[in-house]
């Protein structure tokens, strides 16, 4: 009679503990995206990064077990940058412009949900403008990253050589083509690139090399 009421303790015991372990298990979670729109090659395969004047786009999702919560009357408050956004109910997607005169941006999410106060911070990180030369040893092609446009059309280029202006290719304005040039000769490439659309948006890059 001992042992089974030793027997009948384990398992109360156990009981308690999976149940302890299974709530702790079904605690909502938080799951929160985030995405740019910004200029970057086509067969770019990182993440795009937002700049300085970005518009920024975060979605959230509260994951209650194995399901997504119902948040049709939650009210969902934003807070960007240590200030307060939006809030409403179900107000699980937003976009803002990146301040990039704060630097990295902050999104914090709260809600009640079950009587219980759920809080997220999200730290998006931002980055400046970019153009990497590519290409040689007459042609030359540059590569920009994370501008605020849609197309290098909306970009002007300014390439150099040897402190000399080089004529860019036709249409292609991010393009430019070494004519004249010895073979042999110490070339000093230099390009900057500035945003039409937002003329402190430059990036600027060179290379040197011997033709």
């Amino acid at each position: 009679m001992k042992n089974f009421k030793i027997k009948i303790a384990l398992v109360s015991l156990f009981a308690i503990g999976y149940a302890l372990v299974a709530g702790a298990q079904q605690a909502p979670e938080f799951m929160v995206t985030w995405k740019s729109g910004n200029y970057v090659p086509a067969d770019y395969q990182g993440k795009i990064l937002p700049i300085g004047g970005s518009t920024i786009e975060v979605a959230m999702e509260l994951i209650d077990g194995d399901h997504l919560a119902d948040l049709s009357v939650n009210t969902i408050r934003w807070d960007i940058n240590g200030i307060f956004y939006k809030s409403g109910r179900d107000l699980k997607v937003i976009s803002f412009t990146a301040d990039g005169a704060k630097g990295d941006q902050t999104a914090d999410i709260s809600l009640t949900y079950r009587g219980k106060s759920l809080d997220k911070r999200v730290i998006i990180p931002l980055a400046r403008p970019e153009v990497v030369i590519t290409g040689g040893p007459d042609i030359f092609k540059a590569l920009l990253y994370f501008f605020n446009l849609s197309s290098p059309t909306q970009a002007k280029f300014t390439w150099t050589v040897n402190s000399n202006s080089v004529e860019a290719s036709g249409q292609n304005p991010d393009v430019a083509k070494l004519a004249g040039v010895p073979s042999g000769a110490n070339i000093d490439l230099r390009l900057n690139v500035q945003n039409l659309l937002k003329p402190l948006e430059v990036a600027g890059a060179s290379i040197q090399f011997q033709k």
